[in-house]
């Protein structure tokens, strides 16, 4: 039975399905069964299930998500054969995408590349295809390129709002370990993702969070870190003053969507507060996460995070990831002050604290058994990490 052009035997498939559309409609349904959260969705996750099932010939789509549907059933089946075509199928979207790029015209005005862009990035976080780990960022600029020579007007159609609204979390991962301003960042951008009709509990949050990798480039400038190739500049007082001002606006903005996050959730019938208290997450027995205790013996910590379903635990994750990188850069902040002024102290409000950022290691560190329960699906256990 031929797969697609490929000598294959898809084991996940019944034998009397010999059509290739019916083949990959089923591949494509078993793949979202897989790697979709079982509970909850966010817009940036939820465009798999609209591409899945639009029609369309553009064959660098189909082969991005021909090359993802096979890695994830592959990898939770350990099927080597799949995994093995999962790569070659990779290569062919490649190689159509190139193909298709060659005519820019037509390459600026299709949603449809600029979503295989964006789940040839998906497809690079496994190890089968990603053997290269700038394979995601990668990815991800080509994305962000593609949507810059667009230019925010042309972010309408539903498929482009799904696809910009994947492309900021996207962004945003790649720009914090980068420690680059991503084009996210401009304020024409950020008007997008405010105005548009797609908006959920992350909105705000990423408004603020896809500032933050611009503070950790200037950060590097000034502190002139000798890892970076970051450029040198001539630091004052007030260069150190004025980025610590704007360390100490998203920090608040943050706390302040936590807060208020924490509040609407309280006052949404249809949440339900973990152990009645209110908060978002509560913290349970290790052994309560049998997935994460069967893969991993480590007993380093004894609880971990229960959250009411995947979103809330991916954004608090997040939250807490933002939260460590602003408090961390503030604390360089605060010693570069004191060397040029030794007279000058931060306030005891706003000193950091070796305990405090520990706090927040511990809270990620605490994040990992729930993303590798079911109820995070493949999702939790690849694209979150």
């Amino acid at each position: 039975m031929p797969w697609l052009g490929e000598e294959l035997i898809m084991p996940i498939l019944p034998a009397h399905m010999l059509s290739p559309a019916a083949m990959r409609s089923q591949l494509y349904s078993e793949f979202m069964d897989i790697y979709l959260p079982r509970t909850g969705r966010l817009d940036h996750f939820s465009f798999f299930e609209f591409i899945a099932t639009m029609p369309t010939t553009e064959p660098a789509l189909l082969e991005s998500m021909d090359a993802l549907s096979l890695v994830t059933v592959g990898s939770l089946n350990k099927d080597r054969t799949l995994l093995n075509l999962s790569s070659r199928t990779y290569g062919r979207a490649l190689r159509s995408l190139a193909k298709s790029l060659t005519k820019p015209a037509e390459a600026l005005r299709s949603d449809e590349l600029l979503a295989t862009t964006t789940v040839l990035a998906t497809c690079a976080l496994y190890d089968e295809i990603g053997q290269h780990a700038d394979g995601f960022f990668q990815h991800v600029n080509g994305c962000q390129q593609l949507i810059a020579a667009r230019g925010p007007q042309s972010i309408k159609s539903e498929l482009s709002l799904l696809l910009f609204s994947n492309t900021k979390h996207g962004a945003l991962c790649s720009a914090l370990i980068e420690r680059k301003a991503p084009l996210m960042a401009r304020p024409d951008w950020r008007a997008v993702a405010l105005t548009s009709p797609l908006q959920d509990s992350s909105t705000l949050f990423y408004d603020t969070a896809i500032q933050i990798p611009g503070v950790l480039e200037r950060l590097d400038q000034v502190i002139h870190d000798p890892n970076t190739t970051s450029p040198r500049i001539e630091t004052t007082a007030l260069d150190v003053d004025n980025l610590l001002s704007e360390c100490e606006r998203l920090e608040n903005e943050l706390r302040n969507f936590f807060a208020d996050w924490q509040l609407r959730a309280l006052l949404d019938d249809g949440f339900t507060p973990m152990n009645n208290s209110g908060v978002l997450y509560s913290e349970q027995p290790i052994d309560d996460f049998p997935t994460f205790t069967s893969l991993c013996s480590d007993r380093t910590f004894d609880t971990a995070f229960l959250f009411p379903s995947f979103p809330v635990a991916y954004l608090t994750s997040l939250y807490w990831m933002c939260l460590y990188l602003l408090r961390t850069s503030a604390q360089g902040l605060h010693k570069l002050r004191h060397e040029i002024d030794e007279t000058w102290h931060p306030s005891p409000d706003s000193a950091v604290t070796e305990d405090e950022l520990l706090v927040y290691a511990i809270n990620l560190c605490k994040c990992v058994p729930f993303f590798c329960e079911p109820i995070s699906s493949s999702t939790g256990m690849i694209g979150i990490l």
